[in-house]
């Protein structure tokens, strides 16, 4: 995905296009995960999300982890979005296929305590180092200057007559 492909949102106070790449896997890399819980993992994914003002973009999975890309809210912290997902994957995929689970696995812990994620911006950091220096430039300057932005401070109130 792009940059460009991003949605664009909005809320009072922030335009944002925030969007992360996820990976869980399975304590042990134990070949667990079916299509089925794949699927059944992306309905709980794309609920969690939009209760929160998120969304999910994709959710794979292979018999022993998931990828997910998932959209945030500016004040939403990436880690707690992770443990919850993680979270509530764990408790539904018991849930609804615990045997299956069982077969695989001991215990209650279906997830590795660690997990990858990654920002998926499309530009790289060198591309936004110019970008910033560059709004430094007289060039840039003078651009804003003709279109009336950083020019004199206009007085809108009516000058009082003498």
């Amino acid at each position: 995905m792009s940059s460009t492909d991003q949605r664009i949102r909005k809320t009072h106070h922030s335009v944002y296009a925030i969007s992360y790449h996820l990976v869980f896997v399975v304590k042990y890399r134990k070949p667990v995960l079916t299509p089925e819980m794949g699927d059944y993992m992306e309905s709980i994914a794309r609920r969690l999300l939009k209760a929160n003002g998120g969304g999910l973009i994709s959710l794979k999975t292979d018999r022993d982890h998931v990828h997910l890309l998932i959209e945030l809210k500016p004040t939403d912290a990436p880690s707690r979005a992770a443990g919850s997902l993680k979270t509530q994957f764990s408790k539904e995929l018991h849930q609804h296929f615990g045997h299956e689970i069982a077969l695989q696995l001991k215990g209650s812990t279906l997830w590795s305590a660690s997990y990858f994620i990654a920002t998926t911006g499309g530009v790289t950091l060198e591309t936004l180092e110019k970008y910033v220096a560059s709004q430094q430039t007289e060039a840039h300057h003078r651009k804003y200057i003709s279109r009336g932005r950083y020019g004199k401070k206009r007085n809108l109130r009516p000058k009082p007559e003498e």
